[in-house]
């Protein structure tokens, strides 16, 4: 079966749903222009890229869209000791990412990069001032971030299950729509671990299912950062339910395990490929290096980070790599597969410090929300710490171009914002929507 069979009409599907929700005000124009950002950012990263051109003005349009709809709200409050923090420091590796352009290997690469993550940073920066004021108006956004990324994330299930040889990659390893493997299992799982914060807040079982999905997803993606994160964030969220929640959860979990099976049984997937593909990627030796090869890209990285002081410029590093890879039997790669090494080989000794600063906001606020045990602050910090694990051994976590920073630095700003805010759910989670006016009445 032809994946376009599958796949088009899915999206056009999509596309008029999401229209009749803007239309009937179930969604606002801010969330509009998010949706079309994320389906734009996921088409880039997909078989059915446009040319690049026309992505990127795609991304351009829907982001200043963004920024313009925020700016036109009235500004609510200022920003809490956290978010001040978090903010300063983006804007100090920003910072030092324009100056980048001084000594960039690929100046072009570099001015693009700094001006999309300025670009993001500014949303972020005055939506955290105008927009997410509650946590009913994060979680309304979040919802929309979901319910959009589900489709193209969880169809590769369904095309794997229908048998489509175009969704699955030369290894073996399911891609679904789009060209890499990896890209499909840390997304999945990201957005998994989101779906069940949103569980965990709305107790409603339709984000556990299609939480499922996701997770079903990044198994058959065989990524197994993707697989280490997903655990880490279910733990670092089932650590904070109450007796009561944490028994629904394993109840949860044995009612998924006997859908997995039947699965099994209707031979849609094979237990015997999950050992050997799946669990048998934990103890593969490729290129004599139990990381595929990373080891060999890092001291890399590291080593020409070192001897330059300066790196090669923001955004520069997948150009220079692959130059490199080009003479080179050790690299083949156009990513340091590490964001803080890549961006270590991009910025240099420069470099250091602010990214030492962000990553030191990072863990303090999330550390911070997560005491809040009875806050929507608490699933979602595990959302952001099930993000960092898969940047461990990627390199997006300033990739404007694809979803995850824009997923990651959003979850982190909103916690950053929450901090400021932290409280019992004294009332449950539907009374407190209808408090407020401009997202009481939206997609569940």
């Amino acid at each position: 079966m032809s994946q376009d069979l599958v796949v088009i009409p899915l999206g056009i599907f999509g596309v008029c749903f999401l229209a009749i929700q803007l239309s009937r005000k179930k969604i606002d124009a801010w969330q509009g222009a998010l949706s079309i950002l994320v389906i734009a950012l996921a088409a880039a990263g997909s078989s059915y890229a446009l040319p690049a051109l026309y992505m990127v003005m795609v991304r351009v349009f829907a982001g200043c869209l963004l920024l313009f709809l925020i700016l036109k709200e009235p500004r609510q409050k200022e920003l809490g000791t956290a978010s001040r923090w978090l903010f300063g420091s983006l804007w100090a590796c920003l910072g030092v990412g324009f100056a980048s352009v001084v000594w960039s290997h690929k100046v072009s690469e570099t001015l693009g990069h700094a001006l999309m993550l300025a670009l993001l940073v500014l949303i972020l920066q005055e939506g955290s001032r105008r927009r997410w004021v509650s946590p009913e108006a994060i979680i309304s956004d979040l919802k929309v971030f979901y319910w959009v990324a589900f489709p193209l994330l969880g169809s590769g299930v369904l095309l794997y299950a229908l048998a489509v040889d175009s969704a699955v990659g030369h290894q073996g390893r399911l891609t679904g729509v789009f060209t890499n493997a990896n890209m499909l299992g840390y997304l999945s799982i990201v957005f998994a671990v989101a779906g069940v914060a949103l569980w965990v807040e709305t107790r409603r079982i339709l984000y556990l299912l299609t939480a499922f999905i996701l997770v079903a997803t990044g198994i058959l993606s065989e990524s197994r950062t993707a697989l280490i994160a997903l655990t880490v964030g279910l733990v670092w969220i089932f650590a904070g339910l109450t007796v009561v929640r944490k028994l629904y959860v394993v109840w949860a979990i044995l009612l998924l395990f006997a859908l997995w099976y039947s699965f099994v049984l209707l031979g849609v997937f094979s237990p015997l490929e999950l050992d050997a593909g799946v669990l048998g990627r934990f103890l593969e030796d490729d290129r004599d290096d139990s990381l595929s090869g990373r080891s060999a890209i890092w001291a890399f990285a590291v080593g020409t980070a070192i001897q330059t002081r300066i790196g090669v410029g923001f955004g520069a590093a997948p150009d220079y790599l692959v130059e490199v890879g080009s003479s080179s039997l050790v690299l083949d790669t156009g990513s340091a597969h590490s964001s803080v090494i890549q961006w270590f080989l991009e910025t240099g000794l420069v470099g250091a410090a602010p990214m030492f600063a962000l990553l030191t906001v990072c863990f303090v606020i999330i550390f911070r929300t997560a005491l809040a045990s009875k806050s929507f602050a608490r699933p979602l910090s595990g959302v952001a710490v099930a993000a960092l694990v898969t940047q461990v051994t990627e390199s997006m976590i300033f990739g404007t171009g694809q979803i995850y920073p824009w997923i990651f630095w959003m979850t982190v700003a909103w916690l950053g914002v929450l901090s400021g805010q932290l409280r019992t759910r004294g009332e449950n989670y539907v009374q407190r929507l209808q408090k407020d006016s401009r997202f009481g009445n939206r997609v569940s």
